[in-house]
């Protein structure tokens, strides 16, 4: 139970006040500031009740030094004065709740005592539940940290993976043509293995470029870092295509002359993450399809990723960019998206979805344009 602590130098008023509180109250009592002071380091006292004029320290100067040391300590003074300069002092330096005039009325003080006691126990709540609320955040911040390295590294792990197996299979194939001395198929499959192997060259850039983005507390966008938007998206299909080896038609349409704002890296991720969601959504389609095209548009660069799956109804797309939002039930984390977004809006862009059920879908990512000729001076 928290206890009230009473400061007076008059021993008489503290015996008073101690007998008053036997039996209601776990009442403290000190007959100096100082002593008051220690009191308060070592116990839980809810209520402070000190009398203005004592020597040495006043109690307006406890109150003062309470405030700062133990801001939950109701304050409350007690004074046989009534100057308006002292009142104001004690709410300005001390943060006073509120006055008692001595002589004091027993059942004023015994009131005030069981009000404040009260006060004291809703202040001491609200800050266990910040301190609660921020443990929380915390937990909560180091699991969305977690959750979007795992998010990051899943699409070029798994085009590692897949892209090792396809490997293992078309170098055993090479390996034969070799032996039996078939120069030219050879050839042919050396000539398709090598996506594979650019695929995972991709895969593995991805994954060092994301871990050291984690390795900085902040990531800090250049405003002026541009990059060539058809490298981008060259480098995202790889990886996003090396674990589907064929099995959805991904048409591209993306002129060689754009070039926009922004990390090629982190928007790679962005474009990885859409093609693996359009992919996805067409998974059960038949005669799935995934387009990815680019142009310019009033000043700037719209980026679309369109598929013919099944669409999203309006409350889907409403949350569909909310953190920890997922349609993919135990696959997805329910990150891309909300970190997508994060990503494009951090150089000025928008990141938006267009879809109906039953008619697919559209992200659509604009970017600011670059001016090549600038670039170039």
């Amino acid at each position: 139970m928290s206890k009230i602590l009473y400061v007076d130098d008059d021993a008489d008023n503290l015996l008073i006040f101690e007998a008053l509180c036997a039996g209601r109250f776990d009442a403290l009592t000190a007959d100096n500031g100082e002593e008051a002071l220690r009191i308060l380091a070592r116990e839980e006292v809810g209520v402070l009740l000190a009398d203005q004029r004592m020597p040495g320290m006043t109690g307006v100067e406890l109150a003062e030094r309470a405030s700062h040391e133990h801001p939950d300590v109701v304050r409350i003074l007690i004074t046989a004065y009534t100057d308006l300069s002292e009142a104001i002092d004690a709410i300005n330096r001390g943060k006073i709740r509120g006055y008692l005039r001595k002589p004091w009325v027993q059942e004023e003080l015994l009131a005030t005592l069981k009000e404040s006691l009260a006060t004291f126990a809703t202040r001491k709540r609200v800050r266990d539940l910040e301190l609660h609320m921020l443990a929380t955040e915390r937990v909560y911040t180091l699991g969305v940290v977690t959750a979007g390295i795992a998010h990051d590294l899943k699409s070029p792990l798994l085009a590692l993976s897949d892209g090792c197996l396809v490997l293992h299979d078309r170098m055993r194939q090479l390996r034969e043509s070799i032996v039996n001395g078939d120069t030219e198929r050879a050839l042919r499959r050396l000539d398709a293995v090598m996506p594979f192997v650019e695929a995972q060259r991709d895969s593995t850039a991805a994954m060092v470029d994301t871990c050291r983005g984690f390795e900085v507390a902040n990531y800090e966008v250049d405003p002026h870092e541009s990059c060539e938007l058809e490298e981008v998206v060259g480098t995202a299909t790889r990886i996003a295509l090396a674990s589907r080896d064929g099995l959805t038609p991904l048409r591209v349409d993306v002129p060689k002359t754009l070039e926009v704002i922004g990390n090629r890296y982190r928007l790679g991720r962005v474009i990885i993450n859409l093609l693996v969601n359009a992919f996805d959504a067409v998974s059960d389609t038949e005669d799935g399809e995934v387009r990815l095209r680019a142009r310019e548009d009033a000043g700037s660069v719209l980026v679309e990723v369109e598929d013919n799956g099944p669409g999203l109804d309006a409350q889907t797309q409403a949350r569909i960019f909310d953190v920890f939002f997922s349609t993919k039930e135990r696959s997805g984390t329910g990150l891309g998206l909300a970190m997508s977004r994060k990503i494009v809006e951090e150089v000025g862009g928008t990141l938006s979805c267009v879809s109906k059920p039953g008619q697919g879908a559209i992200f659509k990512m604009r970017l600011q344009a670059c001016d090549r000729h600038e670039r170039d001076d």
